[in-house]
């Protein structure tokens, strides 16, 4: 049997990680072959934890790289994988750039996905002046990263895109902030209301609360600061009767990046609290699509952010899901998808005629401005940073749409 005739694809799913890209790198020299002389498919190195306590995201990312060069379908492969684990030790990280980078074929590295082994490698392949594809964000300071292309940090990243949405496209102009007092809360705070204010907009009121309170009604008064509080009523009878009318608020929208099980006890206390009427704004923490279902009032018209949608409607995000879920047998995340772009624009950055050495494909990829991608649009900015606009998604009733503008 020929592993690459697509005969081995229902035997996928029962296949370890290792084994699998075996035969995916059997399949892409079959296929070089198969091309004739001179057109050889290009080196790709992958740095990955493969084994150890990383190894189950460490074998998703290498499941979107296969599928990013095509090497599930050998015949159409865009590159030969060398595969390196390096176990999820930060120096073995370092040497394995070291090996990878003394292969003349090998035109570049993706990975690692982890922070320590992310550094390591960075340091060496900039030593050895090997273009290095970090799977997320890495710190340098102090150190030139030329040779290195990494992540911009993604919750900023979706504080600004949500707030340029609730601006630009949904003409919101009076917005506040409710968020925890951590790092990550107040990160993103502050993130959100830059943007807004950089757009135009006032940003009415930014109110924290700590991080282990269950009862936020005096942050929530704080926060509305009603402008005509209710009185106490001396109308008796009929009069008396009659519902109070709410309070004003002096907002639109309410911005509030916390973890939907936070989110389960704010909600419904900001519309006991009367703080109802406001476009809810809020991160991937909420992204919770059987909570949602279960909370679906208060979630209603809320509009969040999120670095992937599987359930996207766009053809290249359901193309992506089925190769993985064929290969698999289970649905892509995150992980799979940020590998699945970075494999893809890499491999067909190397298909440019102008990309001869490794230079020249620095000097190529520091020169994308939009590669469409599952993980949405990405640029690369001149000091390697690979930027990503998020999905915009919506609650409408129980269901998650997806809501991204075109442009």
């Amino acid at each position: 049997m020929d592993p690459c005739d697509g005969t081995l694809e229902p035997m996928k799913k029962t296949l370890s990680a290792l084994f699998l890209a075996s035969i995916a790198l059997v399949c892409a020299s079959t296929a070089a072959a198969q091309a004739g002389p001179g057109t050889e498919p290009p080196v790709i190195g992958a740095l990955l934890p493969l084994t150890g306590r990383q190894a189950a995201p460490g074998n998703r990312a290498l499941d979107g790289i296969l599928a990013g060069l095509d090497l599930f379908d050998g015949n159409r492969a865009l590159a030969v994988l060398r595969i390196e684990d390096y176990e999820g030790r930060p120096e073995e990280a370092a040497r394995a750039v070291e090996r990878l980078a003394a292969e003349p074929g090998v035109m570049a590295i993706i990975g690692p996905p982890e922070a320590d082994a992310a550094r390591a490698a960075a340091e060496a392949a900039q030593a050895a002046q090997i273009p290095l594809l970090v799977l997320g964000p890495v710190d340098l300071p102090g150190v030139p990263r030329e040779f290195v292309f990494s992540e911009l940090r993604s919750d900023r990243r979706e504080a600004v895109a949500l707030a340029s949405y609730a601006v630009k496209d949904l003409g919101l102009s009076r917005l506040a902030i409710f968020h925890p007092s951590h790092a990550y809360g107040t990160s993103m705070a502050g993130a959100f209301r830059e943007e807004a204010l950089r757009l135009g907009a006032k940003v009415r009121r930014v109110q924290a609360y700590r991080t282990d309170q269950t009862d936020f009604s005096a942050e929530i008064r704080k926060l509305a600061a009603f402008r005509n509080p209710r009185p106490p009523t001396k109308k008796r009878g009929v009069e008396a009767a009659k519902p109070a009318p709410a309070p004003a608020l002096d907002f639109d929208a309410l911005y509030i990046p916390d973890a939907f099980s936070r989110l389960q006890m704010i909600l419904p206390q900001l519309s006991f609290h009367d703080v109802r009427g406001v476009q809810l704004l809020g991160t991937s923490l909420w992204y919770s699509p059987e909570g949602i279902r279960r909370e679906a009032d208060f979630f209603e018209g809320a509009i969040l952010t999120a670095p992937f949608f599987a359930e996207s409607d766009k053809p290249a995000v359901r193309d992506f899901a089925d190769t993985i879920f064929g290969a698999t047998g289970r649905e892509p995340d995150y992980r799979e998808a940020l590998a699945f772009d970075t494999a893809r624009m890499l491999g067909e950055t190397l298909r440019d005629r102008a990309v001869r050495d490794r230079r020249s494909l620095l000097v190529r990829l520091k020169q994308i401005e939009s590669f469409e991608g599952v993980t949405g649009r990405v640029s690369v900015s001149k000091t390697g940073e690979m930027r990503r606009r998020p999905f915009i998604l919506k609650v409408e009733g129980k269901s998650i749409v997806d809501i991204t503008p075109a442009y």
